[in-house]
């Protein structure tokens, strides 16, 4: 789903139809008229068959699906995504299907979930390590500004010499 929720993108598939489709940037904005819009609003799995279900619409894209199970991929009480599984045979997901595959659903979209916030986590990392870099150098080129470098070797080391203020005397 983009950021919006208004568009959903095929990411990932294993037919190569599916796989035609990412190469064409596929996406669907969901509405009252597809199951992917039953889905998002209502955060529910979809189980459809060609046999005897009303609910049941063709798609172009996949003329041999005679059934179809959607689950949504929900972190956090939103949804990111759907995983929708087609199959040839009718009929071929079950109430025991739904049981089943909605944990590892569940699993997927706080696996995405993960991914994510580990990449926006680097980002900050980044940015933060870049504006330490730009705020060091700048303290130390005026700390330096103000006092001619020099050092003086000591049988203690070697230290740092700062001019005296002969202004004010």
């Amino acid at each position: 789903m983009d950021e919006g929720k208004r568009n959903a993108f095929l990411q990932a598939a294993s037919s190569v139809t599916g796989k035609q489709m990412i190469g064409q940037g596929f996406r669907i904005e969901p509405d009252r008229r597809n199951a992917l819009h039953l889905v998002i609003e209502q955060k529910r799995v979809y189980i459809a068959s060609d046999i005897g279900d009303a609910s049941f619409i063709r798609e172009a894209n996949f003329p041999l699906t005679r059934s179809r199970m959607m689950l949504p991929l929900a972190v956090r009480g939103e949804v990111i995504g759907v995983l929708d599984m087609h199959s040839e045979q009718p009929q071929a997901f079950t109430a025991q299907d739904r049981k089943s595959c909605k944990p590892l659903a569940d699993l997927i979209a706080i696996s995405i979930d993960n991914v994510r916030l580990i990449n926006e986590t680097r980002s900050l990392i980044s940015q933060l390590e870049l504006n330490t870099s730009l705020q060091t150098k700048q303290t130390w080129s005026k700390l330096t500004s103000r006092h001619t470098p020099a050092y003086q070797y000591t049988p203690a080391g070697v230290r740092p010499i700062f001019p005296s203020n002969e202004k004010g005397k």
